[in-house]
């Protein structure tokens, strides 16, 4: 082991020519454990430094004590820092993936799911509807009428608010619903509309296309989305029913606008017809784009959100 004070090998503190240096000097040697040396601030030790005279300013012992002492403040000081830099960014990190549309997985507090699979058992077993779709092999397609009506009688004092422009479809004295009704295609649904703007927001959308300003024109129906679930302070969600040709599937997407301040452009599409997100839900089970033409976010749902999802009936 090398000498603490002067860092050569071959004697030890007690025997070192540069120990005369360190009467009045306590820094950490085979004496001291690592808890004893952390103990130290950077105030003390650049005192003592400070303090030290040298009367030859040559002596190499003074220079390692002094270029040990240096380098320890900075080693420790640039511990802090990368410690605070990779805790922001795991906080930051966390932050993010903590969606705008968050899956719940178990939904079955929420609403009477049993009484639900009979309205929608009764809506297409043995009935013309039913009958139909399975003839000409078409998607078990669902009224928004009547998908509202469901939801309304399967919660807790259910009250349909949908009528007109309303953001909100039914609720109860615990939350607020948006009720939807996808088809699934392959490995994607159709689209469901977040939020539309032909007016304000809209027609500033062309001249931020125009200009390349993505995050601009993303920004103009983030806020449209806040305003518009200012409506109620209840906890939010989509329910959805999805609907293939003989099955029919209950998704419910909790609504956080609180992380709508997390939602980032993901660029033009090539043609620039449209705008890609990050942010609103994970892209593992669907993804938000901002149309130019319609003046409108839209929210489709991959296949693989049916494995959280509850199946509702199945066409034999």
């Amino acid at each position: 082991m090398p000498c603490s004070i002067c860092g050569n090998h071959g004697h030890n503190i007690r025997t070192c020519d540069g120990v005369e240096f360190l009467k009045d000097i306590k820094i950490c040697d085979e004496y001291y454990t690592k808890e004893d040396m952390e103990k130290q601030t950077e105030f003390s030790l650049c005192d003592q430094l400070s303090s030290l005279k040298i009367k030859d300013a040559n002596n190499e012992s003074a220079i390692t004590i002094q270029k040990n002492i240096r380098g320890y403040l900075i080693r420790r000081d640039l511990l802090k820092n990368e410690s605070a830099i990779t805790v922001q960014k795991n906080i930051r990190g966390y932050l993010s993936r903590k969606h705008v549309f968050t899956i719940v997985k178990n939904f079955t507090n929420l609403l009477d799911i049993n009484k639900l699979s009979d309205m929608v058992k009764n809506e297409f077993e043995n009935t013309v509807r039913g009958k139909l779709a399975k003839e000409r092999n078409s998607k078990l397609k669902i009224d928004s009428d009547i998908s509202e009506f469901w939801i309304q009688k399967c919660i807790n004092n259910g009250e349909h608010v949908g009528n007109g422009s309303s953001p909100i479809d039914v609720l109860n004295k615990q939350i607020a619903i948006d009720v939807g009704c996808l088809c699934l295609n392959n490995n994607n649904t159709n689209e469901k509309s977040i939020i539309q703007n032909f007016k304000t927001s809209g027609n500033s959308l062309d001249t931020y296309f125009e200009e390349n300003k993505d995050e601009h024109a993303l920004e103009l129906f983030i806020n449209d989305i806040k305003k518009k679930f200012k409506y109620t302070e209840k906890e939010k969600y989509y329910f959805i029913f999805i609907s293939t040709n003989t099955e029919v599937y209950l998704s419910v997407l909790k609504i956080n606008v609180n992380k709508l301040e997390f939602v980032t452009s993901n660029g033009f599409t090539p043609k620039k017809k449209s705008i890609k997100t990050n942010g609103f839900i994970h892209n593992k089970y669907g993804s938000v784009t901002l149309y130019k033409s319609k003046k409108r976010l839209e929210l489709r749902l991959s296949k693989n959100i049916l494995k959280h999802s509850k199946k509702l009936f199945t066409l034999i």
